[in-house]
């Protein structure tokens, strides 16, 4: 192997190494737990309605704009946005933020086959 092979070569590696090290790990899975805690809450509450309900929706609505604006570089990032979107649409499939969250996921897919 001559030297420039060599640099092409560890060049190639380290920037490989990097990438996969920088996306070990997606907040996917740990903003669908907080979801659930969030809509059961609203599920739960006795009243359903007032302030606290309203704060606790401003959380749960934040969180679904992360799940959906944010490209999953792992299977689990992955598997959290499909769990998401099979839960929020449970009974119906209608609304814009279901179709761009299934087209995040087809281009995260395709990223990482």
């Amino acid at each position: 192997m001559n030297r420039r092979t060599f640099i092409a070569t560890a060049t190639a590696a380290t920037s490989a190494t990097g990438l996969a090290a920088a996306h070990t790990a997606d907040p996917h899975g740990a903003w669908l737990a907080r979801w659930r805690k969030l809509r059961d809450a609203i599920n739960d509450h006795p009243t359903g309605d007032g302030a606290e309900v309203e704060a606790i929706e401003a959380e749960r609505s934040g969180i679904e704009d992360r799940l959906i604006a944010t490209e999953a570089r792992t299977l689990e990032g992955i598997r959290a946005q499909v769990e998401w979107l099979k839960e929020d649409a449970d009974g119906f499939w209608c609304c814009d933020d279901h179709r761009r969250v299934t087209a995040r996921i087809l281009r995260a897919l395709e990223g990482i086959a």
